[in-house]
């Protein structure tokens, strides 16, 4: 792994260490219960937590048997809804899990897509911040405990993050077909993200601050109009305010109610997760209040761009959990992080994305 400063090694190590203990714990549990995966069953039965043990997402378990319970979902993309909930990770998963006929060894995906992100963010970062702010900023990253978690698993997230993070850097270099690659991924994976992500990418390639941020008002207008005339969720503009206050606070179910798990179980990362964020979101905003709210256009993007977010999970996907926050996670750190760096230095007014 190229991570040449001590706290981004010290930071991977600690994670790789806990993601390897939580995995133990799941199989433990697995071997303990007699966790087997049913190709008959319904996809939607809620086999993956035993008594205090959390082995397999319920997600995990879509993935795993997604050629079985969902192989017609790929006809959806004719449609208008299908076209901006694609999901094809299922398919790979599923003919992964069904070719090794276990799903342990799937397991290493998540080893493999924690070190990719990494490698994904601290290069990103290179091009943002000195040394100095890099480093402790992916050293944070390193031992998130939604991060931690997702390396324990196969989900999707940490790798798409990483396609994130590599296209806004194939932008800043002007790599327009790694561009187009790393967004056809993006769009394989959760397609929606195109929206969310267009004034980032835009603002990326064009070094236009101003322009980004009207696009960012411009595609949340357009999701408005697109979540109202599509139906593809639950459709309840009252669930927006939730989830606004949720992203932008960090208040949610899981913090007022932690669920009794047992201490560094499996179980308990998720309230973890939950409590570092409340904690990000506090100190991002207060630190805001106490500039008097004088901070520059990229706090205008990231916040039209949660908003974005809000809107699409609160109208039309349903209820945020941490993995599907961590892209606002992510932005809240870059933003905190070139907060405090202007705050120390008047040279470093912006994200110099424009000198490389």
């Amino acid at each position: 792994m190229h991570l040449r400063n001590p706290y981004g090694k010290l930071g991977f190590l600690i994670g790789l260490a806990i993601s390897a203990w939580l995995t133990y714990k799941k199989f433990e549990a697995a071997r303990l219960v007699g966790l087997e995966i049913s190709l008959t069953l319904s996809d939607g039965f809620d086999y993956g937590a035993h008594a205090d043990q959390l082995i397999l997402y319920n997600d995990e378990l879509k993935y795993l048997t997604w050629f079985v319970f969902r192989s017609d979902h790929i006809f959806n993309f004719s449609l208008p809804e299908g076209l901006f909930n694609i999901n094809l990770y299922g398919y790979f998963l599923s003919g992964l899990y069904i070719s090794l006929g276990d799903w342990r060894p799937l397991f290493a995906l998540g080893i493999l897509y924690y070190f990719y992100f990494l490698v994904s963010v601290r290069r990103l970062a290179e091009r943002l911040f000195p040394a100095r702010y890099r480093d402790f900023l992916l050293f944070f990253i390193a031992i998130s405990p939604t991060v931690i978690e997702l390396s324990s698993g196969f989900m999707r997230d940490l790798l798409l993050h990483a396609f994130i993070a590599r296209a806004i850097l194939a932008l800043i270099d002007r790599r327009l077909v790694a561009f187009l690659c790393f967004a056809v991924l993006i769009a394989s994976m959760r397609s929606f993200y195109l929206i969310l992500l267009m004034p980032v990418f835009y603002y990326a390639y064009s070094k236009s601050l101003s322009r980004a941020v009207v696009l960012a008002c411009v595609c949340l207008a357009l999701s408005v109009v697109l979540i109202i005339n599509i139906d593809f969720g639950r459709r309840d503009f009252l669930e927006v305010g939730y989830r606004i206050v949720e992203l932008f606070f960090g208040v949610s179910q899981v913090l007022l109610d932690p669920g009794g798990h047992p201490p560094f179980s499996p179980g308990a990362f998720e309230f973890y997760s939950a409590v570092q964020y409340f904690v990000v979101c506090q100190v991002f905003f207060m630190l805001v209040l106490w500039r008097k709210f004088r901070v520059n256009r990229e706090f205008s993007l990231i916040l039209i761009t949660g908003l974005t977010l809000a809107l699409f999970y609160g109208y039309s996907l349903g209820f945020f959990v941490p993995r599907t926050k961590l892209i606002f996670y992510l932005a809240m750190l870059f933003g905190l992080t070139k907060l405090v760096l202007g705050e120390r230095s008047r040279r470093w007014k912006r994200w110099r994305i424009d000198e490389h």
